[in-house]
């Protein structure tokens, strides 16, 4: 069996709401069999190799260990007030900020 681990990130409601339809919609035409996860494998392998054949000869990159990824606001943005974040540095696991912090 293949070694699994959570993959979090904080999408837009609205997005997230998208997903949940198209996925129940899946569920209508193909069975209970078709789940959440399913979908974000397929999608995310299918825009991995687009951005792989776009930006990089095609090839895969490096395999990335969990949790180093860079986190949190991008430079020159501002970061939500409240926004989750990471209290160990291990992406996968994520507590929300402190009020006020």
């Amino acid at each position: 069996m293949t070694p699994k681990e959570n993959l979090q990130a904080q999408v837009p409601a609205q997005h997230a709401e998208r997903v949940r339809g198209t996925v129940a919609g899946m569920q209508r035409v193909h069975g209970a069999a078709y789940t959440l996860t399913q979908f974000l494998l397929d999608a995310t392998e299918e825009h991995c190799r687009r951005l792989e054949a776009e930006h990089h000869d095609g090839q895969p990159w490096p395999p990335m260990p969990k949790g180093d990824l860079p986190r949190g606001a991008r430079i020159g943005q501002a970061r939500p007030a409240g926004r989750a974040t990471s209290s160990t540095g291990d992406s996968s696991r994520i507590t929300p900020e402190p009020e006020g912090g």
